[in-house]
């Protein structure tokens, strides 16, 4: 095995330039793949990070009939005393947060311009609400006992020509299928640089959304923030009830779901075409050896 060796460091040494380019395309086509990799799962991780913090929470416990596309508000599909549901899915060691949450269709007035909106019904308090918190752009966050007002996202205020202070009317459609408008002023301006949500995401405070939409006491989700996603299965396990719905990040984001799977088959296709270059290389410079030493 030594002798093996030392013929092959000879070998390196016999053609130092061919050497030298054949190991620096090795490490270009390592370096590319390794680049490659990087940069694709770290767009992954933040779209799934980003998701999970503004949308849709590692789970979500909903009633058995609640049907998102409809946003129901329907007693029936909704959670009755939310408060106490979220409490006790807070007390298990693998939640950060749990808190309630009323998800209700609307639309923002001011002047002539008509807005739909989606009007979230949150708990102030939360440290769900962080992300929304850190990224206000002016204003103020809402406080629990506010009654009169309600943050907009800034793609939505600059749309309508708002700004923190202004008034707005707000329509909601109620439980009882009505349409309820109130005049609300603009506490806060934020911005999660995702202009889906910045463009139709408008806070109130739970107990105001429930008051307003006329379902008080009653929320349309549990949302859930895990302190590690390898816990989501015993979690799920723990929470499954004959009353409820557990809804994981997969059941709730189908499409990215898709593109992670997506991206990793392509991801593969440019693995094996990085490796099926580099190796070409390496096999012509053997074989260009073999060549020089045949008589």
């Amino acid at each position: 095995m030594t002798q093996l060796f030392k013929m092959a460091f000879r070998d390196l040494g016999r053609n130092r330039r061919r050497s030298f380019f054949s190991a620096l395309a090795l490490g270009i086509g390592v370096a590319l793949l390794l680049l490659i990799a990087a940069f694709v799962q770290g767009e992954l991780d933040g779209s799934l990070n980003s998701a999970i913090k503004l949308q849709s929470g590692n789970l979500q416990v909903r009633a058995k009939s609640y049907d998102e596309a409809k946003t129901s508000l329907a007693f029936t599909d909704l959670i009755e005393n939310p408060d106490q549901v979220a409490a006790q899915i807070a007390a298990l060691a693998p939640v950060l947060a749990a808190t309630p949450r009323l998800f209700a269709n609307g639309i923002v007035t001011t002047g002539d311009q008509s807005l739909g909106v989606r009007i979230i019904g949150v708990e102030p308090d939360s440290s769900a609400n962080a992300p929304f918190k850190d990224g206000l752009v002016s204003g103020t966050f809402l406080t629990a006992d506010d009654s009169g007002g309600i943050v907009v996202g800034q793609s939505l205020a600059d749309k309508a020509g708002l700004h923190a202070g202004d008034q707005v009317n707000l329509l909601v459609n109620t439980s009882n299928g009505d349409i309820d408008q109130q005049a609300f002023t603009i506490r806060g301006i934020y911005t999660t640089h995702t202009p889906g949500i910045d463009n139709s995401y408008v806070f109130l405070p739970l107990a105001k959304a429930q008051v307003f939409s006329k379902a008080v006491n009653h929320a349309s989700a549990i949302f859930v923030l895990l302190k590690d996603k390898a816990d989501t299965s015993a979690v799920v396990a723990a929470l499954q009830s004959s009353s409820y719905q557990v809804l994981t990040f997969d059941d709730l984001n189908p499409l990215l779901v898709y593109i992670d799977q997506l991206s990793n088959a392509v991801m593969v296709l440019i693995y094996l075409t990085v490796l099926a270059i580099t190796a070409t290389v390496v096999v012509n410079t053997l074989i260009m050896s073999v060549f020089e030493r045949t008589r």
